[in-house]
């Protein structure tokens, strides 16, 4: 899911280091709850830019 998120720019890691890892502060944690809260209300992150 994060990934996900990573490859449609709505959620990116704030230290991704050189082994891949993803690394995130807790304003990251914020946005990825406005990301989940708008995907239950049925909202497309395509259509309604929110981050």
């Amino acid at each position: 899911m994060l990934r996900y998120y990573d490859y449609k720019e709505l959620l990116k890691p704030s230290f991704p280091n050189k082994h891949g890892y993803r690394f995130y502060i807790e304003r990251d944690i914020m946005v990825l709850q406005n990301v989940l809260t708008l995907k239950y209300l049925d909202y497309s992150p395509e259509s309604h830019p929110f981050v």
